[in-house]
């Protein structure tokens, strides 16, 4: 699941990329800049297109800085901290295409870092100097049909919430192994068997984590109302989770069904999971819903409205030897907003997010009241039960967010929000508090 706060501006970050699809997109390999052969550029512009034989180079970067404050980390319950906290990223990149049908080579490093955090840097916040991504791809005609072949480590765009490129930290997710697409008409097969990278703070030091690994295969293609089905199917092993009633190796299969469309005046994304497998000596019965909508009200200032829903289930009879703690796989840290205060599992938010521009600002108002699943498992955050947050009712707290993206030249962007948690009684009681989250992020990039 990604931040729903994100959604919208999401939405039309990807319109804009499918009308100039050499727009920098989130995913940087998703970039095609053949179209600029021949035209004249300037400034930063002429790296996004160098000639090369018969085949070509685009060139791309990013240099942010985050400023967070979080007051306090986990709702305040079992003594989590206030802090202020300055992220750094800075990130290049090399697109080679040898030829317009041929192979490809995509490298791009990182330096990122990160000060302030209590009581210390996670793995996902410092990494001195890396290789962010480095794989090679090979493409070849089946007939109608085209074959993909990649290898390497790569970020990955598999259209699925449970898979998220884990942009809000300073570290972005990536995984190393195989990945094949084969694409006919408008459908396409993905299959893929990776290995996570587990991300070290020092010099060319990331390795490929042997101990968990993530395979599956999705089916997309057209669907009804102008939309995109998916069914996909996916297979997570690793040696240790961190659920209130299983620490125990797992071995979780997650199988569904996505279907997302957008319009002139509308847009909807929905997605629903069921989970099953094994966790040591218990079985794994599971189950994730999302939705979202948005109706443009107002063509004038692109005024946008819709509801917001995430459900992802808990373990509500722990000790029976049946696991129903959700798995959101590999999630935003933030769940609906941009907070770092939950996560999505154990876990039912309600609400809706609308949005409006001026100028070259989008403005951005979102609330949600958010429950527990099950009153027989934890409140979760940061991937992890939060102590003393078990038991009690299912009310956790309501969210209030607002939001500001400028973008006062194509390669500058500045982004502010302020999150506000309302606890409910049960975090209250656990020594939890009201908490305020804001962020200033500031990003040039070409």
């Amino acid at each position: 699941m990604r931040p729903a706060a994100a959604i919208l501006a999401l939405a039309a970050f990807a319109g804009a990329a499918r009308a100039d699809p050499c727009a920098p997109q989130q995913i940087r390999w998703l970039e095609d800049c053949s179209a600029l052969a021949g035209q004249p550029l300037t400034g930063v512009d002429r790296l996004r297109y160098l000639a090369a034989g018969e085949g070509w180079v685009t060139m791309g970067g990013e240099a942010r800085v985050r400023i967070e404050r979080i007051d306090p980390a986990d709702l305040g319950a079992a003594g989590g901290p206030s802090f202020l906290q300055v992220g750094r990223r800075a990130m290049l990149h090399a697109d080679y295409h040898l030829s317009p049908d041929g192979p490809r080579v995509f490298g791009q490093v990182m330096a990122l870092g990160q000060d302030g955090r209590k009581p210390g840097p996670r793995a996902q916040d410092e990494d001195r100097f890396d290789i962010a991504q480095l794989f090679v791809e090979a493409p070849a005609r089946l007939g109608p049909a085209t074959l993909r072949l990649r290898y390497g480590r790569q970020e990955v765009d598999l259209r699925n919430r449970l898979v998220n490129t884990r942009d809000g930290v300073t570290v972005r997710r990536t995984f190393q192994g195989p990945l094949a697409t084969l694409a006919v008409g408008g459908a396409t097969l993905t299959a893929f068997r990776l290995h996570p990278t587990a991300p070290r703070r020092g010099v060319l030091d990331d390795r490929a984590d042997r101990n968990e690994t993530f395979e599956g295969v999705t089916l997309d293609g057209p669907a009804p109302l102008a939309g995109q089905a998916g069914l996909f199917l996916f297979e997570r092993r690793r040696p240790a989770t961190r659920w209130l009633s299983s620490n125990a190796a797992e071995r979780r299969m997650s199988g569904g069904l996505r279907y997302a469309a957008e319009t002139e005046t509308w847009s909807l994304e929905a997605q629903a999971t069921a989970q099953w497998g094994d966790a040591g000596a218990q079985s794994i019965r599971a189950f994730g819903l999302t939705a979202d909508a948005a109706w443009r009200v107002d063509a004038r200032h692109d005024v946008k409205v819709g509801p917001v829903m995430a459900y992802a289930s808990g373990d509500g009879r722990p000790g029976d030897r049946r696991l129903g703690t959700f798995d959101p796989t590999y999630p935003s840290n933030n769940g609906v907003t941009d907070a770092p205060f939950l996560f999505q599992t154990n876990y039912l938010a309600l609400g809706g997010d609308g949005s409006f521009q001026v100028g070259p600002a989008e403005l951005g108002l979102a609330g949600f009241r958010i429950t527990r699943a099950s009153t027989g498992d934890a409140v979760y955050a940061q991937g992890r039960p939060v102590a003393g947050l078990s038991g009690g009712g299912r009310a956790t707290a309501r969210l209030v967010q607002l939001r500001a993206r400028i973008r006062p030249t194509p390669h500058l962007e500045a982004y502010l929000s302020v999150t506000h948690a309302w606890v409910g009684d049960t975090v209250r009681a656990a020594g939890g508090r009201n908490a305020t989250y804001a962020r200033g992020q500031f990003t040039a990039y070409f």
